[in-house]
């Protein structure tokens, strides 16, 4: 089975569209919950085996997690706020 990732790069702009990679598996992708912070792609495999795929090396791997269908509640939410007394560093014109 052959999956393709594709993000479009404009909101609202059908002609953004961008293939970004092609996962091939013998597996089906049931579910995909989104990426992890080192670039990975978890997501649900058919049999309700989790698992997490390196789209740079093209690497799945089967995470040996019971129960998960009952504890995982994934989302991502994209935010300017800083945490743990962060800065923001800003450059003036002249």
């Amino acid at each position: 089975k052959c999956y393709e990732l594709w993000v479009m790069r404009e909101y609202k702009v059908a002609k953004s569209w961008t293939k970004l990679f092609v996962l091939e598996t013998k597996r089906s992708v049931v579910k995909a919950f989104g990426f992890t912070k080192s670039g990975q792609l978890v997501m649900q495999m058919h049999g309700d085996r989790l698992a997490s795929w390196e789209p740079e090396g093209n690497c799945l791997k089967h995470l040996d997690i019971d129960g998960f269908l009952h504890h995982v509640d994934a989302s991502f939410v994209e935010s300017l706020v800083l945490y743990e007394g962060g800065c923001v560093a800003s450059a003036e014109t002249k």
